[in-house]
């Protein structure tokens, strides 16, 4: 398979959720096959980087290797989703001053879903 033609190809490290691959056409077959094979490499449940591009992160250092966890995240997350607190601070190369915790990224939605007032409500009579 041409690497160039995987989608979301101009994503860091070349992410892909899994909905995206299937609306390219590949099977769940299909891309367990690319997996066992070293095309694709699963960054988290729903999400692949291509490998050579995952494999540079993550030689490159543990701020790269954070970058991969959260392109992810957001890749899964969808919609208008941006990393938050300390994934934010990572991604804008601040320093902290502890660890992020270890497994989870923070992923917020970047827009508020409506709010219930957007519904017609009656107006109390006076």
């Amino acid at each position: 398979m041409n690497l160039a033609k995987l989608p979301g190809s101009d994503r860091f490290a070349g992410i892909a959720t899994t909905a995206e691959l299937a609306a390219a056409g590949l099977t769940d077959a299909r891309i367990r096959t690319l997996v066992r094979s070293g095309v694709l490499d699963p960054v988290c449940r729903g999400a692949y980087a291509r490998a050579d591009l995952a494999a540079r992160a993550r030689a490159a250092g543990a701020r790269s290797e954070r970058m991969l966890a959260i392109a992810a995240a957001i890749a899964v997350a969808g919609g208008p989703a941006a990393a938050s607190h300390h994934d934010a601070a990572i991604v804008h190369g601040l320093d902290l001053l502890q660890r992020p915790p270890r497994g989870d990224v923070l992923v917020g939605l970047t827009q508020r879903p409506p709010s219930r007032s957007a519904v017609p409500m009656p107006r109390p009579r006076r």
